[in-house]
């Protein structure tokens, strides 16, 4: 799978929304009520991609690249709702997009990239750049999208 595609896998699961009720993050770094996020991961030796969509009811949406597959229909509980809140408030966004311009390779050849998107926040970064400075400040969050597409999956 291309590394555009895994982008865009990662950017639709970082769209699920987030749930509702009250929030003591600041307004800055608390997600958009009406967001959806969106996970995209895609690439690996046999090529393979996978798109996750949280919408801000919980409902949820998984899509694999596999040919004659078909999209998954699931919900997340309130205590999932919960932790992409808190990790939402604890990724270091902006850094994030700063650190990995959309598209800037990293060398790594049969990596994974993975794309994260919520509302009009987003990052994009591959295995290699996971395991290195600010990149291993996005493994908490993909981690929690991960379970939560295998929980979808299964």
């Amino acid at each position: 799978m291309s590394r555009a595609l895994a982008a865009t896998i990662a950017t639709a699961l970082a769209l699920v929304p987030l749930g509702c009720g009250g929030s003591s993050e600041p307004p800055e770094r608390s997600p958009l009520r009406a967001a959806t996020i969106e996970y995209s991961k895609g690439g690996g030796i046999a090529g393979i991609g996978l798109t996750l969509l949280i919408r801000p009811d919980g409902s949820a949406t998984l899509e694999s690249g596999e040919r004659g597959s078909r999209p998954v229909r699931f919900a997340l509980g309130q205590a999932e709702l919960e932790e992409l809140r808190a990790e939402h408030a604890a990724t270091p966004w902006d850094e994030l997009d700063a650190a990995f311009e959309e598209g800037e390779p990293s060398g790594c050849a049969d990596c994974f990239g993975y794309t994260v998107t919520v509302g009009d926040q987003s990052f994009s970064l591959d295995d290699l750049q996971r395991s290195e400075g600010i990149g291993e400040q996005a493994n908490p969050a993909i981690s929690l999208l991960e379970e939560i597409a295998a929980r979808g999956a299964s």
